[in-house]
């Protein structure tokens, strides 16, 4: 993780001039005791190892859980933002990209495995415990909001009556989010979706089936109301 000194700079005159002098001491004493702190060392350098590629003015908060293993890829790309508490798990060949500007919040996960790949774009927001699984390919574009609680997945499993459910086979069928999409609190995107740019989808609406761009879509299952304006 390398750190541009000029970008420092410039951090900190933005959070005197949104938080005051004394604020922002509180908050540089708060990061500099847990960037001190001895297995918050030894986690970051975890997550050194296992990342492919870290850029620069990546920030990470508390402890974070990075697993890559069997070929799996994890990229972190320039200021990158984790809150605490995220897993960042690319299995069997699984690979994650985060793109420059994301922000993950607290509790957040992203999984890959079985040669899936997750890709997310530039400056994407991810709330509190938003939860994404890519067994396949899950495509998240630029400026995109993902609130808490949000789930996408790209798999689901046959309903066989002659076999046990948890021996039922996996199907897997790629997502993509567009570009400047906001996914409310508790959204739940299923496999095969595309979500078109600029689409809103309403808290806790379930979608299933692709939503057009710049559409406004609520419910079980999600149903397109409007066309933003």
């Amino acid at each position: 993780m390398v750190y541009d000194p000029v970008h420092v700079i410039r951090k900190l005159t933005g959070f005197i001039a949104k938080y005051g002098f004394w604020q922002t001491l509180e908050i540089v004493l708060d990061r500099l005791v847990d960037a001190l702190n001895p297995f918050l060392i030894l986690n970051r350098i975890n997550i050194l190892r296992k990342c492919k590629h870290i850029g620069k003015n990546v920030r990470l908060s508390g402890w974070n859980s990075f697993r890559a293993y069997n070929k799996g890829e994890i990229i972190l790309d320039d200021e990158v933002g984790l809150d605490g508490n995220c897993e960042i798990w690319a299995r069997d060949n699984g690979k994650i990209d985060v793109g420059s500007g994301t922000h993950l919040e607290k509790m957040v996960r992203l999984n890959t495995a079985y040669n899936g790949t997750l890709k997310i774009g530039k400056n994407c927001y991810f709330g509190q415990l938003a939860n994404i699984n890519a067994f396949d390919k899950i495509e998240i574009g630029d400026n995109c909001l993902i609130s808490g609680f949000v789930m996408i997945i790209d798999t689901d499993h046959d309903t066989n009556a002659s076999e046990t459910m948890n021996e039922e086979r996996i199907r897997t069928k790629p997502v993509r989010i567009g570009n400047n999409v906001w996914l409310a609190r508790g959204v739940s995107i299923l496999k095969g979706v595309t979500i078109g740019d600029g689409a809103v989808i309403g808290a806790h609406s379930v979608v299933t089936k692709d939503i057009p761009p710049n559409s406004i879509a609520v419910g079980v299952p999600a149903q397109v109301i409007k066309t933003r304006e």
